[in-house]
């Protein structure tokens, strides 16, 4: 059961090889800061992240890395809620350690936020807005609790048809 009235119940895809994990985890990785100039920064701290920016560099299995992890700091997720537009939203942030997903020619990263924002008129779920790593999120209700899950869709392309 969800810990607040107006939390979601999340259903991750079963194919997803990532989960969300506490954002410390970046912290027990051999990971390393490469700043916007290229050049490596030393290890990757939360508390010391460059002012300028840059990226995290992971050793070469991040999969093993957050297995690893998933039992002290895996099933993580952020709340927080703000009102506007008339709702009250209430955003959850999700943080993968890795993301292995390609589109086009982006993707394939290390540290990746996902969000979730459910907007509520009273305690009604009255619409939801998300990033995503899959092709289709849904929103469904299980009594007064709302339902977001994340769908792997793997059909077959149709053929078009010819007039």
């Amino acid at each position: 059961m969800p810990a607040h009235a107006r939390d979601p119940i999340f259903v991750l895809d079963s194919h997803e090889r990532f989960r969300p994990i506490a954002v410390e985890s970046v912290e027990r990785v051999p990971a390393t800061i490469i700043g916007p100039d290229g050049a490596e920064g030393g290890d990757a701290s939360l508390s010391a992240l460059p002012p300028a920016g840059g990226r995290m560099n992971f050793p070469p299995d991040p999969e093993q890395q957050e297995k690893r992890l998933r039992g002290t700091l895996g099933g993580v997720g952020y709340r927080r809620e703000v009102g506007g537009g008339g709702l009250t939203w209430v955003q959850y942030w999700l943080w993968y350690l890795y993301n292995p997903k390609i589109v086009f020619v982006t993707g394939n990263h290390e540290g990746d936020w996902e969000f979730v924002q459910v907007g509520y008129a009273g305690n009604e779920p009255v619409c939801i807005t998300a990033t995503t790593r899959r092709p289709s999120t849904s929103v469904r209700r299980s009594g007064s609790a709302a339902v977001a899950q994340a769908e792997a869709k793997r059909r077959r392309p149709r053929r078009a048809r010819r007039p």
